[in-house]
């Protein structure tokens, strides 16, 4: 059906994580002026909020799709009801192949950020340390992130990362960057196990940042704090916030400054989730970009055609299926899409792999002809996942390690990311419980 006879219907209804309160909640995908949305509305923090996801035209309207997403409904309600927390990690199926560990640790905060979705949510208790430590006793060979609010607003953070580190542990902070412009203090952190600043950086114009942030906004510290983490060999991980007709232009400047910095090894893309509470502050959806069009705005400044980022999707999901169908004992996760990885070369950001390499690699795998891994540049790619026991997880963790950058165009958010297909990605704490297990599959 054309994608303007189905305008402001809805497409499908099912679960999605509120932004708010990180409970899973019920979700409806419509179509409105060409472009399909995700709409929720969190019962417990009485907020909607909306999300753009993707351009109409690019929408799969067919009977498969729709049955895939009422299977992974129907296996969503076996493990939650709506706003249900478990509080045994072992009711989780497939638990021991949990690849990243969240703790919401705090919703307190340094600074007040105009597109603060916590701002609008209920007050939140932060989560006790023995908390952290009990449910850390189960998981071997994780990611864990701790966030908030602002975890660094913890008084007992060095010592929280202390408790739960392990030799196969990577503890990682989600942090708006301000307090580990201190050397002194990020080094603390380093020394009781930080592994990852995962830092928010929107770009370095001042005037989009308070447009973004706020009037008393200073980039200067994040700046400072992304420089003490290389000092530091911290590994970084950056996460810009990208408005439409606010701060688009700074993805050239960010893929830049990440191209002279080789200990950043991650840009997440974010979009603006739309509520009513932002509305009053004047975001309104002339300020939403869909996947599609951050993957264009990204392209551009990388001299690669658009296609790549959905080439590569098929490329790396084809991989895993390999995988899975081989070597089925590899802990795995679901390919993310609108996610590229690449190389550095003389200041420049290079695909690691080419566009005629990506459609080489995609026409073996649809030819069966394995054999053709055999070349040597293949495989050195498959003796990498050789290396790391096939987990897509640690070969990622192998390609950081060679400075390799990997740039993922939006979070997954869509009703896919809930599918219950082989393994289950990351599970996401607060001080009661398990608020939502969360894959990593999308649209």
């Amino acid at each position: 059906m054309p994608a303007e006879a189905r305008n402001n219907s809805v497409l499908y209804e099912g679960f999605a994580i509120c932004p708010y309160c990180r409970r899973i909640i019920e979700a409806r995908e419509v179509i409105r002026n060409g472009f399909i949305y995700l709409l929720q509305k969190c019962p417990y923090d009485n907020i909607e909020s909306e999300f753009l996801l993707q351009k109409a035209d690019r929408y799969a309207f067919d009977s498969q799709s729709a049955r895939s997403k009422e299977a992974s409904r129907i296996k969503m309600e076996k493990i939650f009801k709506i706003g249900q927390r478990l509080t045994d990690v072992k009711d989780v199926p497939n638990w021991r192949s949990i690849n990243d560990v969240f703790f919401l640790l705090t919703k307190k905060c340094n600074i007040s950020c105009r597109v603060c979705l916590d701002q609008d949510s209920r007050a939140r208790e932060d989560i006790p340390l023995e908390f952290v430590e009990k449910q850390m006793r189960i998981f071997k060979n994780v990611r864990v992130f701790l966030e908030g609010g602002e975890p660094t607003m913890r008084g007992d953070l060095k010592e929280i990362i202390s408790r739960i580190k392990s030799p196969r542990n990577k503890i990682a902070i989600i942090t708006n960057g301000v307090k580990l412009s201190d050397l002194s203090y990020l080094d603390e952190l380093r020394k009781h196990g930080l592994d990852i600043a995962v830092i928010t950086l929107d770009g370095f114009d001042p005037e989009s940042s308070m447009i973004i942030r706020g009037d008393s906004y200073d980039v200067a510290p994040v700046l400072n704090a992304v420089r003490n983490a290389a000092f530091l060999h911290i590994e970084t991980w950056i996460q810009p916030l990208i408005l439409k007709g606010v701060n688009e232009t700074q993805i050239e400047r960010i893929l830049l400054f990440a191209a002279d910095n080789a200990n950043i090894t991650r840009i997440f893309f974010n979009t603006l989730f739309l509520s009513a509470g932002l509305r009053k502050k004047g975001f309104g959806e002339n300020h939403l970009l869909s996947k599609d069009e951050l993957e264009g705005l990204i392209a551009v400044p990388l001299g690669i055609e658009v296609e790549y980022f959905s080439l590569f999707f098929s490329v790396k999901a084809a991989i895993i299926n390999f995988i899975m169908k081989f070597f089925p004992f590899a802990n795995n996760s679901m390919p993310v899409p609108h996610q590229l990885y690449l190389k550095r070369e003389n200041g420049k950001l290079l695909p690691l792999l080419e566009l005629s390499e990506l459609k080489e690699i995609r026409d073996i795998f649809k030819r069966k002809a394995y054999y053709n891994f055999c070349r040597y540049k293949y495989l050195k790619l498959f003796y990498y996942l050789l290396k790391n026991r096939f987990s897509i997880i640690r070969f990622e963790e192998e390609l950081s390690r060679r400075k390799v950058l990997t740039v993922v165009a939006g979070t997954p958010r869509p009703l896919e990311a809930f599918s219950l297909g082989y393994f289950s990605d990351d599970i996401i704490f607060d001080r009661k419980g398990i608020v939502a297990v969360r894959r990593a599959a999308d649209a």
